[in-house]
């Protein structure tokens, strides 16, 4: 390798601001103007709300004539009942007047002799409503409901049917309702056809909330028109607002009613479109369309598979605006640059990235991302055969935080990037037990397409002996725990006990009767097996830790010698722990490193009961590479006076480089064009530096 930078690829985007949205005017049909009004007599609408004298009818029959004449009086209008007739659901709606001037309705005969009672057939209504208009006009429904007596077919799915018929249908909803799952269906009818909704508690908030609607319904309109490649519709969230006051949601491709002035309209697709000052003008219907382009995200493993995971987007300005999860996502987009990250719930941050990525406004862009996990395969068997299971997984410097996990039958798959892992299967039997199985090191996922482990879920003895290592008398209660883990208790009984257990490691704790505990840590459990376990006795416990100069774990190979003669008396990774015998240590760590071991030791001396954790601080600085734009890159690792010498390798999309203290230089390559290619040189580390450097590619 050479220090000279080699040019690489140019990405070419035509624009890099979103077509601002196709705004026009359109007049709305004129003539008289029509409303229909379905008012409530439902057994609901009977009742008085918390604490008002009056019932929602009483209230309908005070305040609707009102409003009415003094607000529609140019207008003809259809009445229509909902209840007030047979308990059946069918038919249970009842056409008073169809398209009269207002002036000319007799009130009186539609209050008289009406008693609320049976449930209210909503969608019937609704349609029974429409049909009444004639054609090529607009439709305006006022629906005055109590909701809690809903019958017959969906009415909101009903009022998303009239939207799409282009029959120019909008609801207003005016809501008496006490149900809260009641609301939810009234607010989706206005919100499917674009009328306003409110809900009401009193006679004052009925008339306030009915003259609100007709001044919407007496306005203009606004539909938000949102297209993706090919002119296929979209239809996202459409907030209309004046000030900090939402006066309306909707969905796109829905007329609108509003009042005439001007709003502020945001569209919600995944990165949100603001659109200020959009005048709506009364017996006009103002149109914006709004084209997007389409990033199509494949996602797949080491060896070129779909994959399941999690996908954020972000834009420098804005952060993270758009999470999904999938093996290919579409996500309509403006255009403009944007970065892909992976997630996984078994590592602890993203594992792969696309950078920069140029999305256009009526075209496709393909993106796939390999990241770099393996699948993890445990197979589970008894006698040969097939077992079930609850398996759990978890990392190795975090052994209490499960990072995946599921119900087994036979086998289960784990999607995991290189690391040490800790398995537990959980067995349902008699007594019911869950303890640790294995430790799992999965090596670099370009190399290792898959790991298998199989596990047997078979039984055996374990017999805890009545005699300890000094070869005194042991006497005292038997308790059996999952290793690593202080409960549940699987078993127990006096000593001396024997006990049948799944397959496994256990830890297992003898209370004398002088009071003093007595352990044996990790003791395996094979099939049809008997393991007879002596206590160590006297005895002290330690727990062995290595961690980064920042108080992150991280795992070492640990080997325990006993002093003065040296002798190896545990050989593992870190994080550890040992049952041993009153007496001086020496705990060595090598720290896992892409270019060398870093080593640590200390000296302890342990008296006759003591619980004593060691945590090692491992000489160790960071550097984070960040690719500015490239999706990842692979990284050499050079002594600084001797560039001709690879010390190691990382592959990553943001590569993290634990290193030992020393003077550095790296070589950053873009793994999709090794011929771009960037030094970073003179980089001198401490012990506990954190040190970033962001890494551009340079283009002709």
């Amino acid at each position: 390798p050479t220090p000279s930078p080699v040019s690489g690829r140019q990405v070419h985007v035509p624009y890099v601001l979103s077509h601002p949205p196709l705004q026009q005017e359109e007049p709305l049909p004129t003539g008289e103007p029509m409303f229909a009004v379905v008012i409530d007599a439902s057994a609901t609408a009977g009742q008085p709300w918390d604490g008002q004298p009056v019932t929602r009818w009483q209230a309908q029959r005070d305040v609707i004539p009102r409003v009415l004449v003094d607000t529609l009086s140019d207008a003809r209008i259809t009445l229509q009942r909902l209840g007030g007739g047979a308990e059946a659901c069918e038919g249970n709606t009842h056409s008073l007047a169809v398209m009269q001037p207002v002036g000319s309705l007799q009130w009186a005969q539609v209050w008289t002799g009406v008693q609320p009672a049976g449930s209210a057939p909503l969608a019937e209504a609704l349609l029974q409503a429409v049909d009444t208009f004639p054609a090529r006009v607009h439709r305006p429904v006022l629906l005055i409901t109590s909701g809690d007596s809903i019958c017959g077919e969906d009415p909101c799915n009903a009022a998303r049917v009239l939207e799409r018929s282009d029959a120019d249908v909008t609801v207003h909803v005016v809501d008496m309702s006490d149900d809260p799952s009641g609301r939810a269906v009234l607010r989706c009818i206005a919100e499917a056809t674009g009328g306003t909704y409110r809900h009401v508690d009193t006679p004052q908030a009925l008339e306030e909330a009915l003259r609100t609607a007709i001044h919407h319904a007496r306005g203009g309109q606004l539909r938000v028109e949102v297209v993706g490649v090919k002119g296929r519709p979209l239809f996202p969230a459409v907030v209309v607002g004046r000030g900090s006051h939402i006066v309306r949601t909707f969905d796109a491709w829905t007329d609108a009613d509003l009042a005439a002035g001007t709003y502020t309209v945001t569209v919600g697709t995944p990165l949100p479109s603001i659109f200020e000052n959009v005048t709506v003008t009364r017996g006009q219907r103002t149109r914006l369309h709004i084209p997007l382009g389409e990033l199509h995200l494949h996602l797949v493993d080491a060896q070129q598979r779909p994959i399941f995971a999690e996908v954020s987007l972000s834009t420098p300005s804005l952060g993270t605006f758009f999470g999904s999860e999938g093996e290919s996502i579409v996500v309509p987009l403006p255009t403009g640059y944007y970065t892909a990250s992976v997630i996984l719930e078994t590592a602890s941050g993203p594992l792969a990235f696309a950078r920069n990525v140029p999305v256009v406004v009526g075209s496709v862009t393909e993106r796939t991302i390999r990241v770099p996990v393996t699948r993890l395969r445990v197979n589970l068997v008894r006698r040969g055969q097939p077992a079930d299971g609850f398996v759990t997984l978890a990392r190795w410097d975090a052994p209490d935080v499960q990072i995946a996990g599921g119900w087994a039958s036979g086998e289960i798959t784990f999607l995991v990037p290189a690391g040490w892992y800790r398995l537990e299967i959980g067995h349902y039997g008699d007594p019911p037990a869950a303890h640790y199985l294995a430790s799992i090191h999965v090596d670099d996922p370009a190399h290792t397409p898959e790991v298998h482990h199989v596990h047997y879920v078979d039984s055996g003895t374990l017999r805890v002996l009545e005699a300890a290592s000094d070869g005194q008398p042991l006497s005292g209660w038997v308790r059996i725990y999952p290793s690593y883990r202080l409960g549940p208790v699987l078993a127990e009984g006096p000593v001396p006990a024997a006990f049948t257990l799944p397959t496994g490691t256990y830890d297992v704790r003898v209370t004398g009767n002088d009071g003093r505990d007595l352990w044996a840590w990790d003791v395996v459990l094979q099939p049809q097996q008997q393991v007879d376990v002596v206590l160590t006795r006297p005895q002290a416990r330690v727990w062995l830790e290595t961690a980064t100069p920042w108080g992150e774990p991280r795992v070492a190979h640990m080997v325990l010698y006993r002093e003065p003669d040296h002798v190896s008396v545990l050989d593992a990774p870190s994080p550890w722990r040992a049952v041993v015998s009153p007496g001086t240590y020496r705990a060595e760590f090598d720290g896992y490193s892409p270019i060398s071991h870093m080593t640590a030791s200390d000296t302890f001396t342990l008296a006759d009961g003591d619980a004593y954790t060691l945590t090692t601080t491992l000489p160790l600085a960071s550097v984070v590479l960040v690719p500015a734009n490239a999706d990842e890159v692979d990284v050499a690792v050079f002594a600084h006076e001797a560039t001709d010498v690879v010390l190691g390798r990382v592959r990553s999309g943001l590569p993290r480089l634990l290193l030992p203290t020393g003077h550095y230089a790296f070589l950053v390559q873009d793994v999709d064009n090794p011929e771009r290619r960037v030094w970073v040189e003179d980089v001198k580390l401490e012990e506990g530096d954190r040190k970033q450097y962001t890494v551009h590619f340079p283009v002709p």
